[in-house]
């Protein structure tokens, strides 16, 4: 797969998946956003055998992992459904059709499931944020490792390597 075959940046690939989500019925904050975006990122790195998908990094915050630039870019959101400006939307008319397959792969996974039952997954025992949330205030700048994140969900997924 070709470097250019893909889109990494976390706020265009999250344009997409709230689009992907709103025309399936189901609304987006940005606290479900954020741990959406963190599971694409694992189902990408587990299904793939890479190292990553995007170019930010998720920090090990109160609620789980948050990636700082995309809780800055929809913070003024609050609890509210996240909707696209046709700006937006125009921005991914071209979406890789490799992303639009895990965005797909995540909607099939994780329809239905509520923000907080997102943050809870993310807390259970054994996951990378679990490991680190005993020593961390409300945000943290201690990055949640993608490589312990995909070990974990490859586990949890029970995909062989």
């Amino acid at each position: 797969m070709k470097e250019m075959d893909i889109e990494r940046d976390i706020i265009i690939n999250s344009y997409y998946v709230i689009d992907y989500f709103n025309q399936n019925g189901e609304s987006i904050t940005n606290l479900k956003l954020q741990k959406l975006m963190y599971f694409m990122e694992g189902l990408y790195m587990v299904l793939t055998d890479e190292d990553y998908l995007f170019e930010q990094e998720f920090f090990a915050w109160n609620l789980g992992p948050v990636c700082k630039e995309l809780y800055d870019y929809y913070k003024e959101c609050g609890n509210e459904n996240i909707e696209l400006t046709e700006e937006k939307r125009k921005k991914i008319i071209n979406f890789p059709n490799i992303n639009k397959v895990f965005v797909e792969v995540l909607f099939k996974v994780f329809s239905g499931w509520s923000a907080y039952e997102l943050v809870e997954l993310t807390h259970e025992q054994g996951s990378p944020w679990y490991h680190i949330k005993n020593n961390i205030e409300e945000e943290s700048n201690q990055i949640v490792s993608k490589k312990e994140t995909k070990i974990w969900l490859r586990e949890k997924i029970k995909v062989e390597k």
